[in-house]
């Protein structure tokens, strides 16, 4: 016999889509300079612990490293912006990701 189990859905889940012209939290008007704090969209929070973000961001699909790619912004331990060290141009899209643990 086989246990079948539903996958939970994720605890935060928003896009975040650099546009000519938007209105945050959605989207961002681009282009986006590299180091500017990044707002999450829906009030979502994120924390980091033992150097590990519980947060993932992907970038036109590609996930992005912590303290490689990203980096916290403001004071936690719930963190509530984010920064890349890379700029963002019109056409890109962040999605965020936190998954709920099973």
């Amino acid at each position: 016999m086989t246990a079948i189990t539903a996958s939970l859905p994720n605890i935060y889940d928003q896009s975040i889509s650099i546009v000519s012209s938007g209105t945050p939290p959605s989207s961002l008007t681009g282009p986006v300079a590299a180091s500017t704090a990044i707002t999450l969209p829906a009030s979502g929070t994120y924390t980091v612990s033992g150097g590990v973000a519980n947060m993932d961001i992907f970038l036109n699909g590609d996930r992005l490293e912590y303290n490689i790619d990203w980096n916290t912004s403001g004071s936690g331990p719930n963190f509530t912006a984010f920064t890349l060290v890379f700029g963002l141009v019109v056409g890109d899209r962040l999605d965020l990701r936190i998954d709920r643990n099973s």
